[in-house]
């Protein structure tokens, strides 16, 4: 079969596809922007509040900021000051406040998407959601087909009063929640050994683990695609050429980033390096070399 048909043929299979991703990704963007628009009636209008707290502690929505950008820096000791700590299960040690809040970081990354623009921004706390005034909430998580809410809480405060943290009936529960909802012991593996950092809003480790799956899924497809070649080669096809030299080229690095996406989805880890996974820029870069090998 000549060529150019092949070509051709694998133009229209790959537009269709990028077709469909497109409008799949137009079609999620509206719905957003969809719900976007009906909630916000729904939600009050705020002014940015003139915080007291050096840490941003006198709103919810000041906490929860202070937190991420704590936890964007790696300031675990400054991140576990968002964190109330007081009265805490036997079992937990108040010392241990860091590494609580790295836990609470690695369940939220995984498993909820917090707008701050939605979380109230003034002292009171908002005052319709059916829980204690003391009390608002961030996030909602399921566990075993039970849903629990994250909560933060008004605690006392010598300057101002009172001001909001991250409430201690939520951190009681962060061991049990980050054995469920955390990170794997690969990826806690990373978490542990690679230096801390921040490469185009990646943390290093990350991206040292996105290196290290295409390393092996190219150990694995290297052998394999080489055995590929060299039976191609020996058969009578008329192009044997050509396709031994697609095995070896843009086929072996389509296979390899298929191999690394197929084992991102059984691997735990933060929405930020699922959505690199998920954009499929290696994958649009790898089937537009497929086709242009096909052309030339």
């Amino acid at each position: 079969m000549p060529r150019i048909f092949y070509f051709f043929l694998l133009l229209i299979m790959f537009s269709t596809s990028f077709s469909s991703y497109a409008t799949g990704i137009i079609s999620v963007a509206t719905k957003t922007q969809q719900t976007t628009e009906e909630s916000e009636p729904q939600l009050p209008k705020q002014e940015s509040f003139d915080y007291k707290d050096s840490l941003f502690r006198d709103t919810p929505r000041g906490t929860l900021a202070g937190l991420f950008e704590a936890a964007f820096e790696q300031d675990y000791d400054k991140a576990a000051k968002y964190l109330d700590l007081r009265y805490l299960p036997e079992s937990m040690d108040a010392e241990l406040g860091p590494e609580y809040a790295k836990q609470l970081i690695a369940i939220i990354e995984r498993n909820i998407w917090v707008n701050l623009q939605e979380v109230d921004d003034t002292p009171s706390g908002r005052s319709n959601d059916q829980l204690p005034n003391y009390r608002d909430a961030f996030g909602r998580v399921e566990v075993k087909g039970s849903e629990i809410t994250l909560l933060l809480q008004k605690v006392p405060n010598k300057e101002l009063g009172s001001i909001w943290k991250i409430s201690n009936a939520t951190i009681a529960k962060v061991p049990l929640l980050y054995s469920e909802l955390g990170y794997g012991p690969v990826v806690e593996w990373f978490v542990q050994h690679i230096p801390q950092g921040h490469l185009f809003k990646l943390n290093l480790w990350e991206w040292a683990l996105l290196v290290c799956y295409l390393i092996l899924a190219l150990l694995v497809v290297i052998p394999i695609t080489w055995v590929a070649k060299k039976l191609i080669l020996r058969s009578d096809y008329q192009y044997k050429e050509d396709v031994a030299h697609l095995v070896i080229g843009p086929a072996r690095l389509l296979i390899a980033l298929l191999l690394v996406k197929g084992w991102m989805a059984h691997t735990t880890l933060s929405a930020n390096v699922i959505e690199v996974v998920n954009t499929g820029v290696l994958l649009l870069i790898a089937v537009i070399w497929f086709i242009w090998s096909l052309a030339i």
